[in-house]
């Protein structure tokens, strides 16, 4: 199912966690509505920013999942309102980040380095106000 031009729903819904643990990962239509918002209002600009395909490392996450991965109770994945988009290197985080709180409304924009994994997570809460979030967290390889 597209969400919109250049994302799919399954991008948002696919886990390696939920395959290996059984969990089955599957979003409500509120869920899906909030997907596509995020599209529309963050990703589709981003990726005409970027200039290039972006891949989502997480999206929609059930209870079940979130948990398994240490996601917080209040998680925004929980609601279809955040994604994290991989990236290549950290400028270009950064570079991705800046022009979000730039251009976009936005919820949490947030540059994200774990050893060598780097991603944009970014949200938008459909139908709530933004707290325009934005910070970076940086645990690159010591």
């Amino acid at each position: 199912m597209n969400l919109t031009e250049h994302f799919d729903l399954n991008e948002f819904v696919r886990s390696a966690t939920a395959d290996k643990l059984g969990i089955k990962n599957e979003p409500s239509n509120e869920v899906i509505k909030n997907l596509h918002v995020l599209c529309v209002e963050i990703l589709e600009p981003l990726r005409k920013f970027a200039k290039e395909p972006l891949q989502i490392n997480s999206g929609f996450r059930c209870p079940a999942l979130n948990m398994a991965v240490g996601g917080v109770s209040t998680s925004n994945h929980l609601f279809g309102f955040a994604a994290d988009v991989k990236c290549s290197d950290w400028q270009k985080c950064l570079d991705w980040q800046g022009y979000i709180m730039l251009s976009c409304d936005f919820d949490e924009c947030i540059c994200e380095r774990h050893g060598n994994s780097i991603w944009l997570h970014v949200s938008y809460r459909n139908n709530m106000p933004q707290r325009y979030r934005a910070f970076y967290i940086d645990k690159g390889v010591s």
